[in-house]
């Protein structure tokens, strides 16, 4: 009788949160490789070429949702309400179907030469907002989508990089990010802007100085809310990847309070039998 009550307890405590980081590196993600030497690459596979990061991380993904938060990715080269406080009254605002770039992985483990050598920083896949959108096709690798020769989108004296938008479909605290060869030049640093579910902004941060190229870091936030949408502005060089986020512990559904009520009734007539 006691094991019985006491799964009746554990039932009843529900969903728990939990943490997750999406580190580009997870099963089912193509990482570029040296088309010289993939024997048993397909013709359009004979260059290298890094998956389109957009829905994998869904319920329709085929990577899947994470604790049933499904979380996108898109690009764009602009955005007329940076900085606002007030984002929700932009049709715009927050609409992948406007994305005018392509996030691609980008792999810094590479041992051959690669389009942006600053970035081989041994630590697997980052994704960067790809330099060329033309070399990118979206029905390549079974319909997930291909960029050709990954580099991130920057060139010069004139940085151009982009906004890349992160849509978490259930709030979630954020914890840390990491980044890839982060310039500290002027109009090269990036930073980051954090928003609620009404598309009200919570903080926005500048990104922590990655020390020269070919430098990692892990940045780390420190938010008081939940966030339902992250705006990374990559302004100049770098990629970034191990987003880590925890989701938020969900409060009983009423069958779950009737639950935790029979659990606690067994437990006391237990205690009144003893």
């Amino acid at each position: 009788m006691k094991s019985f009550a006491s799964m009746l307890f554990l039932a009843a405590l529900g969903a728990n949160a939990d943490s997750y980081t999406i580190s580009f590196d997870e099963n089912g993600l193509r990482s570029p490789t040296d088309g010289n030497n993939c024997a048993t690459c397909k013709w359009k596979y004979s260059k290298n070429k890094g998956q389109i990061i957009d829905e994998e991380f869904t319920s329709t993904g085929h990577i899947g949702s994470l604790g049933d938060v499904d979380v996108t990715f898109w690009a764009q080269s602009s955005w007329a309400h940076w900085g606002s406080s007030d984002v929700s009254a932009d049709a715009n605002a927050f609409n992948k179907t406007n994305s005018d770039l392509f996030l691609t992985l980008f792999n810094t483990d590479a041992t051959w030469v690669t389009q942006d050598e600053d970035l081989k920083v041994d630590q697997g896949n980052v994704a960067v907002i790809h330099e060329r959108n033309g070399q990118c096709n979206l029905n390549w690798n079974g319909g997930k989508g291909l960029c050709k020769d990954p580099d991130d989108r920057y060139s010069g004296s004139d940085p151009h990089g982009g906004f890349v938008f992160i849509d978490f479909s259930e709030p979630v605290s954020l914890k840390s990010i990491g980044l890839a060869d982060i310039e500290d030049g002027a109009n090269q640093r990036g930073s980051f802007s954090f928003y609620g579910s009404a598309g009200n902004m919570i903080d926005d941060v500048e990104m922590m100085t990655v020390t020269g190229n070919g430098g990692y870091t892990t940045q780390n936030f420190s938010l008081s809310e939940t966030i339902s949408y992250l705006v990374i502005r990559m302004q100049g060089s770098g990629g970034f990847k191990n987003l880590s986020f925890d989701t938020v512990a969900k409060v009983p559904e009423p069958s779950t309070i009737v639950l935790f009520g029979l659990a606690m009734l067994f437990i006391y007539r237990q205690k009144q039998n003893a």
